[in-house]
């Protein structure tokens, strides 16, 4: 049984009442039909979020993954300016503590917030693409 198999039927649908919507980013792992049917059996609604948009609608990639980023840059950063002979690339696993720092139920609430998922806000996420199309341009037309 697959990873994500094994966790849609052992672990999330015995645990979690029913009707629940479920918001999935697009890796291939994710859509295994037999367990796609068997969530929908179950009263669980599967929702796939765009492919390449989830740097503007997934909640976690508006807020914990960027501030996990943020709190792993600085750790290496420190561990290069102590020691100088290890390189940044070389420092490939994330410190346990940046994880427990980022994964904050408010910074996972602020994502669904700032994505317009909950509260649903359509503006939320026209705006945020709108942003990031006029920095794209912006710094294409060298302005």
């Amino acid at each position: 049984m697959e990873l994500f198999s094994y966790w849609m039927k052992k672990l999330f649908i015995p645990n979690i009442p029913r009707p629940v919507l479920l918001l999935l980013d697009g890796h291939s792992s994710h859509y295994e039909p037999g367990t796609i049917r068997f969530a929908e059996e179950e009263g669980k609604i599967i929702l796939r979020l765009p492919p390449h948009n989830t740097h503007v609608l997934h909640p976690l990639d508006l807020t914990f993954f960027d501030y996990l980023k943020y709190l792993v840059t600085k750790h290496a950063t420190n561990i290069c300016r102590i020691n100088q002979d290890v390189l940044l690339q070389n420092i490939n696993h994330p410190p346990l503590i940046a994880w427990y720092k980022a994964i904050k139920p408010e910074t996972i609430v602020s994502g669904f917030r700032k994505a317009g998922i909950c509260p649903f806000n359509a503006q939320a996420s026209l705006s945020q693409k709108m942003y990031l199309y006029l920095q794209l341009l912006k710094k294409f037309l060298h302005l």
